[in-house]
């Protein structure tokens, strides 16, 4: 994943770089393990203002599939939303200690 990820750091055709993504987004769909329920993931969306969306394909700055953006959490990227959901729940656990 890592080797599709640096492909993605360069300039390369969008459709080369929308099927590349695709890749990521399947990989994590099949792959990535949830560390929060849906209740606390529905719970932190409802506590802050959360904005998800995809990245564009052949943005070179953010290899990866989507980005959140909420006041506590700041920008964070990923390939699935749960992983999202997963990276801001953490912060927000940080955050509070």
């Amino acid at each position: 994943m890592n080797e599709l990820r640096e492909k993605l750091k360069s300039h390369l055709p969008y459709e080369e770089a929308k099927a590349i993504k695709k890749k990521l987004r399947k990989y994590a769909k099949e792959n990535y393990k949830q560390r929060h329920t849906d209740t606390e993931c529905i719970n932190f969306m409802q506590r802050h203002e959360v904005s998800i969306d995809e990245v564009h394909p052949q943005s070179t700055n953010f290899p990866y599939c989507y980005y959140m953006f909420t006041v506590l959490t700041q920008h964070i990227y990923a390939d699935s939303i749960r992983e999202l959901l997963d990276i801001a729940l953490d912060k927000e656990v940080t955050h509070s200690k």
